[in-house]
């Protein structure tokens, strides 16, 4: 391991002492601090810094001094933001042998970052990942705006979940609604991403969606889902003309909308090269879906939904997931599903308000062949075997299982009791949010 690495850890572990290490909490509500120069620090200078770290033909010092130059200073937030260029730089850099620590230093220079932007109340979160792509390595660290900051307790032990949404533009997707991460001490919920996500279940004829709309008109029985499933089919088709543009295939080149509003640059450059009809039949669409007033109640429900299921894999994280009864071979890595286990389970029985909802995403990743052998595939049927001892006779066939016929609490009860037949204690009691 190089001097410079072991140098960079000591320094980076010895600044861990400015603070106790217990688990922090932003206000609960929208954050109150958002500026233009946090936005342009964050969303821009932070994103170009990232590309420059990661090819080899773009220098380093050019971005990193625009980002010192856009970032507020001096404070705590601009010292974090030295702190994490730089371990960016060292996490690409490592060798072989130095790389776990090197990415144990992103993810503790990414929680400081986060701690102080939650200190400050400020609408910011970042994430960070390094993965192998193309046979190389590639750092990434994204930048969120956070729309708002629930707040849950178990044990007496507070957690919080943000409701945020992307804004680095950076050519890489999750393909998550939600998540935690190392030494993360904050649930992330994606927006964006449950946009993506109702949007292809308001505009899918497949039987799983049928049972996941099936499950949400039950639970929102006030909301005219009728009538936002027509808008967002009519969006979708104005969507897909438009991604038939050459212009615009490398800004929408996912092939449908990732959130509603669309993103600006997306409307903008619509505008540009549509025709004028065209034009307005594509922002006609848009506006009727994004001002649709069901919109709002589906988000949040999800979001809701999303924000109990991420909470408890913070609060698994001190209590453990060690499972009491053994899984089939066949299944991935033990440790993996027995996290999304507890979590899928303790997600239906701690909100009856959206348990089958949960059931009926649980159904239709159990039949998700491209995703067959995740992790998440085989903690959805372990937990649909075990909920089916006592709700139906053979829970992994989609036609026996229709969570909209459950009663709501029923179902809770049984999660709970299938969650502490796997882990073999109580499950702690999720309040929130609050």
């Amino acid at each position: 391991m190089s001097r410079r690495l072991w140098a960079a850890a000591l320094v980076c572990a010895l600044g861990c002492v400015d603070r106790p290490a217990v688990i922090t909490t932003r206000s609960v509500g929208t954050p109150a601090t958002r500026s233009p120069q946090l936005d342009d620090c964050l969303f821009r200078a932070l994103p170009e810094l990232v590309i420059a770290v990661n090819e080899s033909s773009i220098s380093e010092a050019p971005a990193r001094a625009r980002l010192v130059d856009a970032c507020p200073g001096p404070s705590r937030i601009s010292l974090r933001l030295a702190e994490l260029a730089a371990a960016m730089s060292i996490a690409k850099s490592a060798s072989a042998d130095g790389r776990p620590l090197a990415s144990w230093l992103l993810a503790l220079s990414r929680q400081r970052l986060n701690r102080a932007l939650g200190v400050a109340n400020a609408a910011y979160v970042v994430d960070s990942e390094v993965v192998e792509s193309n046979g190389q390595r590639v750092v990434l660290v994204m930048s969120f705006e956070v729309d708002e900051v629930l707040g849950f307790e178990v044990d007496g032990r507070r957690f919080s979940a943000l409701l945020a949404r992307r804004r680095d533009r950076l050519n890489w997707s999750y393909q998550l609604l939600g998540f935690t991460n190392a030494l993360g001490d904050e649930a992330l919920v994606l927006l964006d991403a449950i946009d993506a996500d109702l949007l292809v279940l308001l505009t899918s004829d497949d039987q799983r969606s049928q049972l996941r709309l099936e499950a949400l008109e039950t639970e929102l029985e006030d909301v005219a889902l009728g009538q936002l499933r027509a808008r967002a089919r009519s969006y979708a088709e104005a969507w897909q003309r438009l991604s038939d543009r050459a212009e615009l295939k490398a800004l929408v080149s996912l092939g449908s909308p990732t959130s509603i509003p669309a993103p600006r640059e997306v409307l903008d450059l619509a505008r540009q090269v549509l025709t004028p009809d065209q034009r307005r039949h594509f922002v006609a669409a848009h506006d009727r879906l994004a001002s649709d007033p069901a919109l709002p109640a589906v988000r949040r429900h999800q979001a809701l939904r999303t924000a109990s299921h991420e909470v408890q894999h913070l609060v698994d994280g001190h209590q453990g997931t060690d499972l009491v009864r053994p899984v089939p071979d066949s299944t991935p890595s033990a440790d993996a599903v027995g996290a999304e286990l507890s979590a899928y389970l303790a997600e239906m029985a701690h909100s009856p308000v959206s348990a089958r909802s949960s059931l009926a995403r649980l159904i239709a990743f159990a039949h998700d062949d491209e995703h067959a052998g995740l992790p998440e595939a085989a903690a959805a049927r372990l937990a649909l075997t075990a909920l089916g001892r006592e709700l139906a006779p053979n829970p992994l066939r989609v036609s026996d299982f229709r969570p909209s016929a459950f009663d709501p609490v029923v179902l809770a009860q049984v999660a709970r009791r299938s969650w502490e037949l796997f882990f073999g204690r109580p499950l702690a009691r999720l309040q929130g949010p609050i």
